[in-house]
């Protein structure tokens, strides 16, 4: 294809995806929204019972390098969106946002996110969207690197953090006169440190959704169901096939959630959230339990439930949360649980405060 085709080509597709200029008064706006959270979570990086006498004993301090294992999360993050409403259902969106998570006791795993998606929603209730996040400097935990010399001990024990880019896909229509269904993918890539390349992977993702909405009290449900892959590079580079880890696996993903209205006064709205989600974890590693201990034959269950309380004020939102997540493991081989993670729970309380509002709006126009 020669150039100037490829440019007409590319120009009558920039013109199709453009906005077209549409008989009915449409109107523009561009918006904020920010909040910030406080969370304590007793668990913050997932370690099992074990893993924290452990710590707690203080005798294996590099293989920690933490001020505790719980810890006060201080989360703030800002959005902007540019929209244009051209009326009858047909709107374009355009989302920018960052977010970042920063601990009291343990600045070592703090982390910050971005992300931009694009939206454009139809009449009927059909809506769809892509986008791309990325995540920079995700702290795993201390891991053990099986590289080096056995003779160094437990200065074997490496952080261990990745950066993630992350593409999404997403599809939203009406069916029946209260119900909605959704698709939604994700695709990620996740590049780990150094030490631990042979983490390296490439998730991906599938959720199908069904919601029904205008129940009482205005109350909405939706229950999801879907499917992850991940595969994992299990190779460092070293020139020595089949000696490291290989942290592959699959699973199913399943999900309930609610909200209703508690009550209603002229300014304030109260709304009460339930929700209770499951995943699986089968892991793929067809290494030999000599070499890959902590991943052969493992099976992983999560189960998680949370509820909150909302007020709704004008154009604030506070919200009152509390989550119990459990992940029971199976490693399998009889592994101690010592360098790897397995079985653990952990509890969550927080309150989330955001504010959205219009920094500009234009007149409708025809």
């Amino acid at each position: 294809m020669s150039r100037r085709v490829s440019l007409c080509a590319a120009l009558f597709l920039i013109a199709s995806l453009t906005p077209a200029v549409s008989s009915a008064a449409s109107e523009q706006s561009l918006s904020l929204s920010a909040g910030v959270s406080t969370t304590y979570n007793s668990n913050f990086l997932e370690y099992s019972d074990n893993q924290i006498d452990r710590f707690k004993a203080g005798t294996n301090a590099l293989r920690f390098s933490l001020e505790s294992t719980d810890d006060v999360i201080f989360s703030p993050g800002v959005s902007l969106q540019w929209e244009l409403d051209q009326g009858s259902g047909r709107k374009h969106a355009l989302r920018a946002h960052w977010d970042g998570d920063f601990h009291g006791s343990n600045p070592g795993a703090d982390y910050r996110s971005y992300s931009a998606r694009w939206t454009e929603s139809f009449g009927g209730g059909r809506r769809f969207a892509v986008g791309y996040g990325r995540m920079d400097h995700f702290f795993v935990r201390q891991l053990r690197d099986e590289d080096l010399p056995v003779l160094l001990g437990d200065a074997r024990w490496q952080r261990a953090e990745f950066d993630q880019d992350a593409i999404t896909a997403s599809w939203r229509q009406d069916v029946g006169k209260d119900m909605n269904l959704g698709l939604a993918y994700r695709y990620e890539k996740r590049d780990y440190n150094a030490a631990f390349v042979e983490r390296s992977s490439k998730n991906n993702q599938g959720v199908v959704t069904l919601g029904f909405d205008k129940l009482p009290n205005r109350g909405e449900i939706e229950l999801s169901a879907g499917y992850r892959q991940s595969k994992a590079d299990a190779d460092d580079g070293d020139g020595i096939a089949g000696d490291d880890d290989d942290v592959s696996y699959h699973g199913i993903l399943a999900g309930a959630n609610g909200r209703m209205q508690l009550s209603r006064s002229k300014a304030l709205r109260w709304t009460g959230d339930l929700g209770v989600d499951l995943a699986t974890r089968s892991y793929d590693s067809d290494r030999s339990a000599a070499i890959d201990p902590f991943h052969v034959g493992r099976n992983d269950m999560l189960i998680g439930f949370e509820a909150g309380v909302r007020a709704s004020w004008k154009r604030w939102d506070a919200r009152v949360f509390g989550r119990l997540e459990n992940n029971n493991a199976d490693l399998g081989t009889g592994a101690s649980p010592t360098s790897d993670s397995g079985s653990y729970s952990k509890q969550m309380v927080g309150l989330e405060l955001s504010w959205s509002g219009d920094l500009w709006k234009s007149a409708k126009s025809n």
